[in-house]
C-alpha cells in the first residue's frame, strides 16, 4: 500500500558468509523506491557470486552515480558475517553505527560511517576500504536507520545513540529482539 526507499536484505555467498544490506534513499514514495531497484539488484547478483563488500559498495556507487538524478544518494552499511572465520566485516556510508554488543552486554563495539554515501562520488575518489572486527565472544549485531535514533517523543527529544546503548547493555542477551 505504501511506498519507500529503505531496503534490508540479506544473502549467503557460496563459502557460506552471509552478507547483509541496510540501505535508505533519499526521497519517498514511488520515486524513492523505482531507486532502490538497482540496489537490491547488485547486491543479490554480486552476494551469489561470493564478492566481497567492498566490491559490491564500489559496484553500488558504481551504477548508482550513472543511473541516479543528481540530488538522490543511497546511505548504506554492507556487512560480512563469517561464522567459521568469526568475524564480521563492515562498510558504512552514511548510516548510524552497525552495533556490535556482547551477550552479556558489557562490551559494545561501534562500526562508524567512515564514507560517503553511495551514487555521490565518482568512481576514482570512491574509497571501498571496510572495516573487521573480529569476534572473541558470542553478541549480537545491530544494524538500523537514522530514523531509529532521530524518532522523537512529544516533547521533541530524540531517542539518540546514547539511549540506544544503554537500552542494549541493560536489557538480557535473550530479550534484546523480543
Amino acid at each position: 500500500s505504501g511506498f519507500s526507499g529503505d531496503i534490508i536484505a540479506a544473502a549467503y555467498t557460496p563459502s557460506g558468509v552471509l552478507h547483509l544490506i541496510l540501505a535508505d534513499v533519499t526521497g519517498h514514495g514511488l520515486s524513492a523506491a523505482l531507486n532502490a531497484i538497482p540496489v537490491v539488484d547488485v547486491f543479490y547478483k554480486m552476494s551469489h557470486k561470493g564478492c566481497q563488500i567492498g566490491e559490491i559498495a564500489r559496484e553500488l556507487n558504481h551504477k548508482l552515480k550513472r543511473l541516479m538524478p543528481i540530488e538522490y544518494f543511497v546511505a548504506a552499511a554492507l556487512v560480512a558475517v563469517d561464522e567459521t572465520a568469526r568475524s564480521i566485516t563492515v562498510w558504512n556510508g552514511g548510516v548510524p553505527p552497525v552495533l556490535f554488543v556482547n551477550q552479556a552486554g558489557s562490551s559494545v563495539e561501534s562500526l562508524r560511517s567512515r564514507h560517503m554515501a553511495l551514487g555521490i562520488l565518482d568512481d576514482t575518489l570512491f574509497d571501498d576500504t571496510t572495516e573487521t572486527k573480529e569476534l572473541a565472544e558470542p553478541g549480537q549485531l545491530f544494524v538500523f536507520s537514522d530514523g531509529v535514533i532521530e524518532a522523537a517523543n512529544v516533547a521533541g527529544e530524540e531517542f539518540g545513540m546514547e539511549r540506544l546503548t544503554k537500552i542494549l547493555q541493560s536489557t538480557p542477551f535473550e530479550q534484546r529482539f523480543v
